[in-house]
């Protein structure tokens, strides 16, 4: 749980929430696996906005961006929200398909920026991250050479 208006600076950029979950590895050390959606349930009791970063083996994926209402009494309020994960096949600069990312290690970076003029206190607590994923190749066991 973090309190609005008590973030860092992170070179030029302010943040009151910077967090990266560990990398996740459903088909092992270098197995391969799809992933076509990310899930999240955040409670919070303020207005902000909340980023959400996919990577896939290193590389980020597009973020995703959601807008966090107050309601009239701030108290605090639980949503869920499901991200799609698809990327874009191109050709002749023309999208001629969607398809889900395929990887080995998938991580998400959860921010916020910092709100200006904050003049309460506000909570923001991701209850929740996950992922779901196919598993399309696992990883060779020693000694399981084919």
């Amino acid at each position: 749980m973090l309190e609005v208006g008590v973030g860092y600076l992170d070179r030029v950029a302010k943040y009151d929430l910077y967090a990266m979950t560990d990398p996740l590895r459903p088909a092992g050390a270098d197995g391969e696996a799809i992933f076509p959606s990310l899930y999240a349930v955040v409670s919070h009791t303020a207005a902000m906005t909340l980023y959400f970063t996919p990577y896939l083996d290193g590389a980020a994926l597009d973020t995703k961006t959601i807008t966090l209402v107050q309601n009239a009494l701030a108290t605090r309020q639980t949503r869920s929200f499901e991200f799609g994960l698809s990327v874009p096949v191109t050709h002749l600069a023309t999208t001629r398909a969607r398809v889900a990312p395929r990887g080995t290690a998938f991580q998400v970076l959860v921010e916020t920026r910092h709100i200006a003029n904050a003049t309460t206190p506000a909570q923001v607590i991701i209850e929740g991250l996950a992922v779901e994923y196919e598993i399309v190749r696992e990883a060779m066991q020693p000694g399981k050479v084919r």
